[in-house]
């Protein structure tokens, strides 16, 4: 197999994912609405940064894709943006909420079931297609 940046990055989130948790565990003292408000910040402030250093052109041909769409197509883009955020944002607080008032373990069962039931439920709401593969993980016990 021949090696692939992507693989690597892929791998690598995993990695950091799997012990995020126990960077979240030691700040139970806090409030998890400021571990999330802190988050939210930070990433944001990193965002803005990365996109303004090193894709200013993408940012820029986007800014003119979007501003010649119809109103009603931005409007949508806007609405499920925000959408998005807030929902994201709600299932960061119920994690680190969980993590440090309930426990770390069923918080990362909780992480670990989530990718399964978006997977039923995009297939279900979304019509999303799932190949012959993607059925087999799902049976497998």
């Amino acid at each position: 197999m021949r090696f692939n940046k992507y693989y690597v990055a892929a791998l690598t989130s995993f990695f950091i994912w799997g012990f995020f948790s126990l960077a979240l565990k030691p700040l139970k003292d806090y409030a998890s609405l400021d571990i999330l408000f802190y988050r939210i910040f930070l990433a944001t402030v990193l965002l803005l940064a990365i996109n303004l250093i090193f894709r200013k052109k993408e940012v820029q041909k986007d800014v003119v894709i979007f501003k010649s769409l119809a109103p009603t197509v931005r409007r949508s883009i806007v609405f499920l943006t925000i959408a998005g955020g807030f929902l994201l944002t709600v299932n960061w607080f119920l994690f680190i909420y969980a993590i440090n008032h309930v426990s770390l373990q069923s918080a990362s069962f909780a992480y670990m079931i989530c990718p399964i039931v978006t997977t039923i439920l995009a297939y279900f709401i979304l019509k999303e297609k799932l190949s012959r593969w993607q059925w087999f993980s799902f049976k497998i016990k």
